[in-house]
């Protein structure tokens, strides 16, 4: 903010407490919850597909049909990842 802005405020002798008081709460680390719902079902994703399409290309000659095995069984690995965080967040 420009002092332009600061002189016209309402709060500014306010203004510093607030900041101060943002600065300095203790709360929670959001990096453990975002790593585990965002990075490792991406990871996940990403492995599975690769893995599965290995598997497939030489069992389904069809390649619509094994893009859709191999989309299938990545969205069922997340799915089951997902299942077991919730489970495991529920029980801790």
């Amino acid at each position: 903010m420009d002092s332009q802005e600061c002189k016209n405020c309402g709060q500014r002798n306010n203004c510093e407490k607030v900041y101060d008081q943002l600065c300095n709460s203790k709360g929670p680390s959001i990096l453990r919850n975002t790593i585990e719902v965002l990075l490792i079902p991406l990871v996940l994703f990403i492995v599975a597909i690769i893995t599965a399409e290995r598997m497939f290309f030489t069992s389904v000659s069809n390649e619509p049909l094994r893009i859709l095995c191999t989309i299938t069984t990545a969205i069922i690995v997340v799915g089951l990842y997902i299942v077991v965080l919730k489970k495991w967040r529920y029980k801790n």
